[in-house]
């Protein structure tokens, strides 16, 4: 039990984890006033309380016992109660358990449409732009310990160089809901798929021309 839980303990515990399974510790409890005597328990016991563990399987078997464990270190919401029609025969040592996780994600990022500006990068001043970035001194990075905060610091520079080197214009796409890649037949198809889509008769033709156009699209 020991390098079962020393190998896993690295890898889980800086992240949320659900454990299900039979781990055959009859006498397994996360009380911490109850003396376990078994040393294999107390091995995972101890496991348990370093990753913070709940249990959450309160169905004991024909012995009183529980023997299939439900442990997880995340805060949604999970209840655990006995399958009264299980798919295949019941083990007496292992109720049938009906397993419910209520998980709650967070709302999707959307896609960000392009900026109102871009680089003209074929009228940029390549000989100056060349020259600046040659003439960079990076040894300003390795004061930063955190690789992130480098990377950030990094792309400064850089912008800046490009900021002085290559002109800017406006996005041929501003004002536009479509991406920048794009092109016209894209957004035609897509403006007519959306006509279609939002009428409120219903009839076949619109059917047909919603299918029509979703292939011109995969096309």
């Amino acid at each position: 039990m020991f390098s079962f839980t020393e190998a896993l303990t690295p890898m889980l515990l800086e992240h949320s984890v659900f454990i299900k399974g039979d781990l055959t510790l009859p006498h397994f409890s996360l009380d911490s006033d109850r003396h376990i005597a078994c040393a294999k328990t107390r091995c995972f016991v101890d496991f348990c309380n370093l990753l913070n563990l709940t249990q959450f399987n309160g169905v004991v078997n024909r012995n009183n016992n529980i023997l299939d464990l439900v442990l997880s270190n995340t805060e949604f919401e999970t209840t655990v109660h006995h399958e009264q029609f299980p798919l295949v025969r019941e083990d007496l040592h292992h109720p049938a358990l009906s397993i419910n996780t209520f998980i709650e994600f967070p709302d999707p990022i959307p896609f960000p449409f392009a900026t109102n500006v871009r680089y003209n990068f074929r009228k940029a001043d390549y000989v100056k732009l060349y020259s600046d970035l040659l003439n960079v001194d990076w040894s300003f990075l390795d004061a930063h310990n955190d690789v992130n905060v480098a990377l950030e610091k990094f792309y400064d520079v850089v912008y800046q160089i490009l900021d002085h080197s290559v002109p800017k214009v406006g996005n041929r796409n501003e004002g536009n809901k479509f991406p920048i890649w794009c092109n016209k037949k894209i957004i035609g198809v897509q403006n007519i798929k959306m006509k279609l889509y939002y009428r409120k008769n219903g009839n076949a033709p619109d059917a047909i021309g919603i299918m029509q156009n979703s292939t011109a699209c995969d096309d």
